[in-house]
């Protein structure tokens, strides 16, 4: 049985902490029991002493404090506003994130504060590392929104009226109560980016963000202000010495036999408080795939909630991937109610921004936002060389008989049409599947996007596996792609990336024209592509059999334009030929000396033949066709 608070009336528990407190950890049990991963509290006790919940660990604030963290969800407080050596209740508790003040117009000194109305204020501080704060934020003359017309404390000119426009809904205002929600929103981001991250691995990732001095340590100003880009980076890390700026994660999936209900979603919170929802009693959805390096949150006082489980992994930010295509947000809503006979029905949907409203929208029938799931790819032509590598197309449907919708990929839409998932089936467009062809604790879709190798499960041959130094659930260790052989890890587009201007543009060229290239590592072919006008058929050759290695369309407008292919690992040291079909119309060339070197690429030459078949002959002074491939080293 998990920690047995369920107050959400505070009459029961106001005459043990007053109605003021009973309404405040009422709320934050109700929240946490939907599913929360950070809580702020823009509010405090002076008058509970540090220590308080080891000696009254039955207390209702005490067992919300517990039933947080068993939930791993972090709870960040203001520290108060006496000028006190000693923090607020629950800011001084080991299990919160107490915050201090900064003087928010005077270079981040600590909010000393002055004399008001014979009383001090100014931040509370600590004493020692064990009950001070952990971080401290601005909170001096903090520009906010306001109800229209509301105020707060005149006294410290907290109010509406304060940046001189009276029901605008804006204003300034000081106290430890604006510092706080600076660090929990720096929480939220790095558990945006990776939703999997612990309270310890988000708590160690901002401290780091601080800078050089993170590990020093203030009775006044915790470990300092942490820095939200800095945070946000070191939860991505680094691949090949660059930032990484896109990472996936889970789609949990989980059943409820009473709602008789697939609820999905990135966030391990919510699928816990699905688990321990005794009314709905939803458990990880056993025909999904086990979502291995990771556990759901679990301790004494939590029963066993199951083996995560999900087929699909999704996007964490809007960043376009080195894949190239273009993300698009997926929503969730929610739906609870009686329906068909069932008291307790619930239906949960991952909807597009192309539906979220009109009337046909989920919400015109009834549906709440919950908020942000992730990203996918949007749908492209022609499939399946226009996906990105390793991605699988995702649908979504509709069960009429349990009142109910599910996503899914595409090798599961036989099987979900058989158990009644037939109704407006909807492809919503690309993500990752649950897979791990080199079994080193990362997916192939994020290998993709790291540039290491799905195939090999130390991709930079530096003795460690890919999935130590990049693990799923916790803060990068090291760059994946930087040992003996990681060749940079970095795609490389070797004449795209270096073409300029070109010379000529729309000449009427029946010829298949490109260039013959050497990679000097080994590595892989990931698209074609090309700069002309029109739909036409690039391909990849072995210069030295005659071969052909790989073939697609690319439809490009007179600009550089990429399409993905199944990769094709290449040899260092070997010649290959990539060739574009001009068929009559829509050529282009570029005036260059060859050969030249571009990364890891040498360009020998250009080359044409008449027609539509392989050229072989070398051209060193006009680069005939501006074709090009993206190669990934290894």
């Amino acid at each position: 049985m998990s920690t047995p608070f369920l107050h959400y009336d505070n009459s029961e528990i106001e005459s043990t902490i007053g109605a003021s407190d009973a309404a405040t950890f009422a709320s934050m049990g109700f929240l946490i029991d939907m599913g929360v991963q950070i809580l702020n509290l823009s509010s405090g006790d002076p008058t509970i002493l540090p220590g308080f919940c080891a000696s009254n660990g039955n207390d209702p604030r005490c067992l919300t404090l517990a039933y947080a963290e068993d939930r791993d969800v972090m709870i960040v407080a203001a520290a108060g506003n006496a000028g006190a050596n000693e923090l607020d209740f629950p800011a001084h508790d080991p299990r919160v994130i107490g915050v201090s003040g900064l003087e928010n117009v005077n270079g981040g000194q600590f909010w000393i504060g002055q004399l008001l109305l014979g009383s001090h204020f100014g931040s509370n501080f600590g004493t020692s590392q064990q009950n001070g704060p952990r971080f401290s934020a601005p909170a001096k003359d903090v520009f906010s929104a306001f109800y229209p017309g509301k105020v707060y404390s005149p006294a410290s000119e907290c109010d509406e009226h304060t940046d001189g426009d009276n029901f605008n809904g804006y204003g300034y205002c000081t106290g430890t109560s604006m510092a706080a929600p600076f660090i929990s929103g720096v929480a939220g981001l790095v558990r945006s980016v990776n939703p999997l991250a612990n309270r310890s691995v988000v708590t160690s990732i901002m401290q780091q963000s601080i800078g050089g001095s993170y590990w020093n340590y203030d009775n006044m100003l915790g470990y300092g202000a942490p820095r939200a880009d800095f945070a946000v980076r070191a939860a991505l890390g680094v691949s090949g010495g660059l930032p990484v700026i896109n990472r996936v994660t889970p789609l949990f999936s989980m059943y409820g036999n009473v709602a008789g209900d697939i609820a999905q979603t990135t966030k391990p919170q919510v699928a816990t408080a699905y688990s321990l929802n005794t009314l709905l009693g939803y458990i990880p959805h056993a025909t999904e795939a086990v979502v291995n390096g990771f556990v759901f949150s679990e301790s004494p006082l939590n029963p066993s909630i199951g083996t995560p489980r999900a087929d699909i992994f999704l996007l964490t930010t809007h960043s376009t991937p080195p894949t190239g295509r273009t993300t698009i947000p997926l929503y969730r809503q929610n739906w609870y109610g009686p329906y068909g006979g069932n008291p307790n029905d619930a239906d949960w949907v991952l909807v597009l921004a192309s539906e979220l409203s009109g009337p046909t929208s989920f919400k015109s029938a009834g549906y709440n936002m919950d908020g942000l799931a992730g990203y996918i790819y949007s749908l492209c032509s022609p499939e399946p060389t226009c996906i990105p590598p390793g991605a699988v197309a995702i649908y979504r449907a509709y069960h009429s008989a349990r009142d109910d919708h599910a996503v899914f990929t595409a090798a599961k839409v036989s099987y979900m049409q058989s158990i009644g998932y037939v109704t407006n089936l909807t492809k919503l467009g690309y993500a990752y599947p649950n897979l791990d062809t080199d079994s080193d604790g990362i997916i192939d879709g994020m290998e993709y996007i790291l540039g290491t190798d799905p195939l090999i499960a130390d991709s930079d041959c530096d003795g460690q596996s890919d999935g130590f130094e990049y693990p799923m659930a916790r803060q990068p260790r090291s760059d994946p792609m930087d040992g003996a052989c990681g060749g940079g890890g970095l795609e490389q587009t070797p004449w795209g990336s270096n073409s300029g201007t070109a010379s000529g543009i729309n000449r009427f060229w029946n010829y298949t024209m490109g260039y013959h290239f050497t990679p000097s590592v080994n590595g892989s072919v990931t698209s074609l592509g090309g700069y002309f006008n029109g739909n036409k058929t690039v391909r990849l050759y072995n210069k030295n059999t005659g071969a052909t290695l790989a073939t697609t369309s690319v439809n490009s407008n007179n600009s550089w334009t990429y399409s993905p292919i199944t990769p094709v690992a290449l040899v260092a040291g070997q010649t290959y030929t990539v060739a574009v079909v001009v068929g009559g119309s829509g050529g282009s060339y570029k005036f260059l000396n060859m050969p030249k070197t571009y990364g890891d690429i040498t360009i020998h030459s250009s080359t044409f033949l008449a027609g539509n078949g392989r050229p072989t002959n070398s051209v060193t002074n006009i680069m005939y066709g501006q074709v090009d491939v993206t190669f990934m080293p290894n």
